[in-house]
């Protein structure tokens, strides 16, 4: 450290403490981000719908497995502008491995035809 000069290491004290402030107020400062702790999803042949807890380091793969047959059916659906469930966007190209004829319940937009509403709950 002895060609050092007294406004380099200045520059060097100020870049560290200022990077470690940065640090410190992105781990520690502004809005706390909700996390989703629960996703709705819907079985591409019948339209049944089911919530699956993600709370804590539980996740769902997409597309999941229905509870009662095995099957990965399930995608995400979000609500729709009229209130109604519709496939969510980012998984609409998962669609085309399903036949048309079996995903009856679903039109070609990603809306749930004449879903009751009724959300079935799986642990």
């Amino acid at each position: 450290m002895d060609g050092i000069k007294p406004w380099q290491l200045a520059i060097i004290i100020i870049g560290l403490v200022g990077g470690i402030g940065l640090v410190g107020w992105n781990l520690f400062g502004g809005e706390k981000i909700q996390q989703a702790d629960s996703v709705v999803m819907v079985d591409v042949n019948s339209g049944e719908l089911f919530q699956f807890s993600v709370k804590g380091s539980k996740s769902v793969l997409i597309p999941a497995r229905h509870p009662d047959t095995g099957e990965r059916t399930l995608l995400p659906v979000d609500k729709g502008e009229d209130g109604g469930w519709v496939v969510a966007a980012r998984y609409m190209h998962v669609m085309s491995r399903y036949k048309p004829e079996e995903r009856t319940s679903i039109d070609a937009q990603g809306r749930v035809k004449g879903d009751s509403g009724k959300i079935k709950r799986v642990p």
